[in-house]
Order: structure tokens, then C-alpha cells, then sequence
């Protein structure tokens, strides 16, 4: 894919399944490339109908925590202290066309929108997860591999307009069945809310381990 067709999409749930993404992806499966395991900092997951996210360490109107379900159960980002785990997808504007009708995004169930990088991407030859960006040589770089060593380590915004945007999708907790209101801020609408969330706090994705052979 080239640089200026290339979207990348952060999934948790289902669709970190790789025959779920192909069965909803469809003909664009082989345009898709999964990039590797990902991370989304400042958000936690959140089990009601289907999983959606909540602000890192948001309270439920019954003193629950927003990494529990509504029968009292966690979820795996509870270890990782408000983030979520999950699959970083690099896909086609077609493909996100047909991954925001799988998540309903018209009918008000899922919103897709934008998230900070905390990784540094290159579009065409892979993930330098570790590199500085107002640094023109990183350094880390694991040998032979064409990645940076310290992919893990390093949660530095870069900056936006150098980077291919990364959305993720977040459900209407109304709409899916979650029994108390996850706290996010005050808006006209729930996408509004999520992106106020969003711009005011700690809220980004880096790249944990991509999986990709080198010059991908």
C-alpha cells in the first residue's frame, strides 16, 4: 500500500481475531496489514454487549471502577493501569469504510475518531517505535530487524501531521447494554465527549511488538 492510502486502525475485542477481521474486512483483507500488538494509553476496556472504552480510572454510577463489567468481573487492562491492549490494523479507505459499518458507526452504536501517536510510523518500510520525533536519527534500533529496540519504553507524542492518522472506534455505553454511565466529560453528543476525553488527557497509541518482516 502506499503511504497516502494507508489508515491505521487500533481494535480490541473481536476483531484482535484474525478470521473475525478477514470475515468483516472482506475483499479488502488482502490490502489489510496487521501490524503487530498495540497499546492504547489513557483508556480502559469495557464488556457490555460488546466491548467498548471508558476513561482510564472512570467510576460507574455504582462505585465500580470502568475496567469492571456490570456483574462486577475485570478486564485484562486493569494489570495495565488504564490502558488496552489490542491489534494495531493498517487498511485501505475502503477498509475503514467497511469497519465503520461493522461497528454501526452511522446508526449512533460505535464512534470511530482520531488518537494521538505515541510511536513513531513510517508508512512505507514499518513501525519505529522508539525514535524521537524531533530527532532525525533514532536510535535503539534492534539489529537486523529495522525496528527500535525500546518499542515499549518510549510514550513521547511525535508529531500528527507527519504521521498516517490512527482512529479507534468507542461504544455508546447507552447502546450497549452497559448498565451505569461511564464518565466522560459533558457534551452535546457522545462523540464530542469522547473527543473532549480525549484532547484534555493521556490518550494515545504506541506500537508494542509489530509483527511485520522488515521493510513491510
Amino acid at each position: 500500500m502506499c503511504a497516502h492510502d494507508l489508515s491505521f486502525v487500533f481494535v480490541y475485542g473481536t476483531l484482535t481475531d484474525r478470521e473475525q477481521a478477514s470475515a468483516v474486512l472482506g475483499a479488502e483483507w488482502p490490502d489489510t496489514e496487521i501490524v503487530g500488538d498495540a497499546v492504547l494509553g489513557g483508556c480502559r476496556q469495557v464488556d457490555g454487549q460488546y466491548p467498548t472504552l471508558a476513561p482510564a480510572g472512570s467510576a460507574m454510577e455504582d462505585g465500580t471502577m470502568g475496567n469492571e463489567t456490570t456483574s462486577g468481573e475485570t478486564t485484562d487492562s486493569e494489570a495495565t493501569g488504564g490502558e488496552t491492549t489490542g491489534t494495531l490494523l493498517a487498511v485501505t479507505d475502503s477498509g475503514l469504510e467497511r469497519l465503520d459499518r461493522y461497528e454501526g458507526v452511522e446508526h449512533g452504536l460505535y464512534v470511530r475518531v482520531r488518537v494521538p501517536w505515541l510511536t513513531n510510523v513510517d508508512a512505507d518500510t514499518g513501525v519505529d517505535a522508539g525514535a524521537d520525533a524531533n530527532s532525525n536519527t533514532a536510535t535503539g534500533t534492534a539489529a537486523g530487524t529495522g525496528r527500535n529496540a525500546n518499542a515499549a519504553t518510549d510514550s513521547r507524542p511525535v508529531d500528527e501531521n507527519s504521521q498516517p492518522p490512527v482512529w479507534t472506534y468507542v461504544g455508546n455505553p447507552d447502546r450497549l447494554g452497559i448498565e451505569s454511565a461511564l464518565e466522560w466529560p459533558r457534551a452535546a453528543t457522545f462523540e464530542g465527549s469522547v473527543r473532549e476525553y480525549i484532547d484534555a488527557h493521556d490518550v494515545g497509541v504506541r506500537v508494542a511488538n509489530d509483527t511485520r518482516a522488515p521493510g513491510v
